[in-house]
C-alpha cells in the first residue's frame, strides 16, 4: 500500500514499482532461514531475549535485513530538524529498497510488510 500510494507523484518516476515488490517478496525467505539459522541463541539463552520468541524474531528480522538484506537509516538524515524539507524518499519505503536507506517513517514500514508476510 504504501508503494500504490506514491503512484503519480512528482518524483514517483524514479521508482521501479515493480523491483521493490520483488525484492519485498523475497525478503520474507531471507529473513526465515537467517532467523532459524540462528534460533539456537534463544535456546541457549531466552532470558535475553525477555523469554519471549517473538522478541527473539523481531531482532532477528531487523538484523536479517540490516546485513543481508542492505536495509538501513539513510545517513544523510542523521540531524535534520523538524522543519527541514523532506521529499518523496522520506515518505515512500522504495528509498529503503533502492535508495540510500530508509528514514524514522520508512523503516518500521518495512519491518511490518515483511512482518506480515512471514506470517
Amino acid at each position: 500500500m504504501n508503494l500504490a500510494c506514491a503512484v503519480g507523484l512528482p518524483g514517483s518516476e524514479r521508482v521501479d514499482f515493480a523491483g521493490c515488490r520483488r525484492v519485498l517478496n523475497n525478503w520474507p525467505d531471507l529473513v526465515h532461514r537467517f532467523t532459524e539459522a540462528c534460533f539456537g541463541r534463544f535456546r541457549k539463552n531466552p532470558a535475553k531475549y525477555d523469554n519471549s520468541e517473538a522478541v527473539f524474531r523481531m531482532a532477528y528480522l531487523v538484523i536479517a535485513l540490516h546485513r543481508h538484506g542492505g536495509v538501513r537509516y539513510d545517513p544523510a538524515k542523521k540531524g535534520l530538524g523538524h522543519f527541514d524539507p523532506f521529499d518523496l524518499d522520506d515518505y515512500f519505503i522504495h528509498s529503503v529498497i533502492q535508495g540510500p536507506g530508509g528514514s524514522c517513517g520508512t523503516l518500521p514500514v518495512v519491518y511490518a510488510s515483511v512482518g506480515r508476510r512471514l506470517g
